[in-house]
């Protein structure tokens, strides 16, 4: 897949505020085998993931970070309630300059858990936590809520 996004940026140091426009861009490929044990199903992922920001700042400033991603889920099938764990080793293979990012943390270990639920009718939804462990300077925690309506 590949994407495109614009964001603004503020930088707060002490009374200082700068503002800055970015024009990112990304791209991924992923590749992914799941088979069926039971009432378990096992998943097996590797992905590539790389990202430029190009920031209008004077002068102007680039930052790529180029990412290979390898891990598993296992998901049990309670009825229409779907748990899963999971766990992905992360590789920074390039990485921001270190205004950006941290020049010592190239590798992480992503935990997942999670739910799924499945009704008869049309809803469904979802929550997930994933923590990245690992990392001296950078933290990155993630929780997210979703709600689907099939029609």
């Amino acid at each position: 897949s590949l994407g495109f996004g614009r964001t603004d940026v503020d930088s707060i140091t002490g009374a200082f505020v700068a503002t800055a426009k970015d024009r990112r861009t990304f791209e991924s490929l992923s590749i992914t085998y799941g088979t069926d044990m039971g009432k378990w199903q096992v998943q097996g992922k590797a992905s590539y993931l790389g990202s430029k920001d190009k920031f209008n700042t004077t002068p102007s400033t680039t930052s790529k970070l180029n990412q290979v991603r390898i891990g598993g889920q296992a998901t049990y099938d309670a009825g229409s309630v779907l748990p899963y764990v999971g766990v992905t080793f992360i590789r920074d293979v390039s990485t921001p300059p270190p205004i950006f990012g941290s020049a010592n943390d190239r590798d992480a270990i992503q935990l997942q858990a999670g739910v799924n639920i499945y009704s008869k009718g049309p809803l469904s939804g979802g929550l997930s936590y994933s923590y990245e462990a690992n990392r001296k300077e950078i933290k990155n925690n993630v929780f997210v809520a979703n709600l689907s309506y099939r029609f």
